[in-house]
């Protein structure tokens, strides 16, 4: 049976008509938004709407530190609530082009303080583990993300907990070969100590799980897929 488009049209979302335009990185790449659903999630965002009004700068914001490519996957976030992360197996290479994305968007994330996004990209990562190349072999995390993870994240983050899990539960003695991080390194040693007793069934990255091991969201908010599922 086809599934049913429909929805109640109570349920249609509002964007409102004020557009907001973002000037992303050096190139002052343009992106244009709608404010409302902009500000919907981000107190970041929240915040730099009232800063433009009362600076003169009418709806817009400069991000000059930030990547057109993470504002793009943001954007899409927002308006089709799906991860545009995906590469074809000839793109990925060797460095994992789409998690060293969803590592970037986690930290812009981070910045604009939208959790909903950082739960949606936790999610992401745990699938993209399974991509291939074009010999069939599954990427592995290398040095430059784990580290850059790790300049742009406090103890305790969500990212790094996954970093270390992967390489824990998942791992090879390749894979943290110039792994210079200390820190990293550190909570690794121990994760393994800690799981050398527990059954792989406990594996928290295991994709049949949900991302909740991770998330954000406090037992007083909802999940975001449970979110999406009301949408």
């Amino acid at each position: 049976m086809a599934k049913d488009p429909r929805m109640c049209y109570k349920d249609r979302r509002d964007f409102g008509t004020v557009l907001t335009t973002l000037v992303i990185g050096p190139l002052e790449q343009i992106f244009t938004v709608h404010e409302k659903l902009l500000c919907l999630n981000s107190s970041f965002f929240t915040s730099a709407v009232k800063n433009e009004w009362n600076s003169g700068q009418h709806h817009r914001i400069p991000l000059p530190d930030d990547i057109p490519l993470v504002a793009d996957l943001y954007i899409q976030w927002l308006y089709a609530n799906k991860i545009f992360s995906q590469q074809l197996p000839e793109e990925e290479g060797e460095e994992g082009k789409e998690f060293g994305l969803l590592v970037d968007g986690f930290l812009f994330g981070e910045k604009i303080q939208d959790g909903h996004f950082k739960n949606a990209l936790i999610d992401a990562l745990i699938q993209s583990v399974r991509a291939l190349d074009l010999s069939g072999t599954p990427w592995r995390p290398i040095k430059r993300w784990v580290d850059q993870a790790y300049k742009g994240t406090t103890n305790g983050s969500p990212l790094r907990r996954l970093l270390v899990d992967l390489h824990a539960f998942r791992g090879e003695s390749a894979w943290i070969k110039g792994s210079c991080n200390v820190d990293f390194l550190r909570y690794l040693a121990e994760r393994w100590v800690d799981n050398q007793d527990m059954p792989s069934k406990l594996d928290p990255t295991r994709t049949d799980l949900g991302s909740c091991f991770y998330d954000h969201h406090s037992k007083a908010n909802m999940c975001y897929q449970y979110l999406l599922d009301l949408a």
